[in-house]
């Protein structure tokens, strides 16, 4: 068990402790709003790369990905999902796709505080790298408090630990999505240290390499072995109660395009 160092700042973690088991998940069904909303339970399928399709009383698409970007080094199939809304880290053409939602969703990419209906969505403004933004720019984290009291944290492209404020702000969040694959973003440590400030009760690593993915990155093994266990599926299906119940819960999801 690995002990996690916070150099930036952020509290100090509270360790990391062999996960609950988790239910069984479905094998994901259609894309459309209406087929992805599943009453009472948060849904989260990975469609590739940073994004994610994610429906808990409304759906957000998170970071989508132009197909072939960066000279056909990010290969993913086209994300055709629809959602109510679309957040955007950064404006790299790995992360900014909007158009690649079915449908005209409300996209927020800047940094602020939003509403759509009971739900709130947070951005607050990070970097995409360890100089302030000097090497790749800025990057958005993303905080998503759904009416069902569920709170999810999408990391974009975070190079850095988040400042104290931030880290602050996503403590005891429920469900964290995390790259975890280095050199462009934090690497499988540092994303190690900045969990142990969150504390989640579901980890899901992101931003990692694939057989559709060209880029100098590294697959989530090194991640895995940080917490000594985890469990794939499809795409996760639990309810408020099922996610509460565990802790430090890493889930490997397998892309859908």
């Amino acid at each position: 068990m690995l002990a996690a160092v916070l150099l930036t700042c952020g509290g100090a973690g509270n360790g990391r402790k062999r996960p609950l088991p988790a239910p069984e998940s479905s094998a994901a069904g259609g894309l459309s709003v209406e087929q992805t909303m599943k009453e009472g339970v948060m849904n989260i399928k990975w469609l590739g790369h940073s994004c994610f399709l994610i429906n808990d009383g409304i759906t957000v698409i998170t970071d989508p990905y132009e197909p072939g970007a960066f000279g056909n080094s990010l290969r993913y199939a086209p994300v055709d999902a629809e959602a109510d809304i679309v957040t955007v880290s950064h404006s790299h053409a790995d992360h900014n796709h909007a158009a690649g939602a079915k449908n005209t969703p409300r996209i927020i990419d800047k940094e602020g505080e939003y509403r759509e209906g009971d739900n709130s969505i947070t951005m607050y403004a990070s970097f995409h790298d360890e100089k302030r933004g000097k090497e790749r720019g800025a990057n958005l984290i993303t905080k998503i408090r759904f009416a069902s009291g569920l709170v999810l944290v999408h990391l974009g492209d975070q190079g850095c630990m988040p400042d104290e404020k931030i880290m602050n702000a996503l403590k005891g969040a429920n469900i964290v999505l995390i790259p975890v694959g280095g050199h462009f973003t934090i690497d499988h440590q540092k994303a190690g240290e900045i969990l142990d400030g969150i504390a989640p009760n579901i980890i899901v690593p992101m931003h990692f390499k694939t057989d559709k993915v060209d880029f100098p990155i590294t697959g989530p093994e090194k991640f895995i072995a940080l917490y000594g266990d985890k469990e794939e599926m499809s795409e996760i299906s639990l309810s408020a109660e099922e996610v509460l119940k565990m802790k430090n819960k890493v889930i490997i999801l397998k892309y859908l395009r």
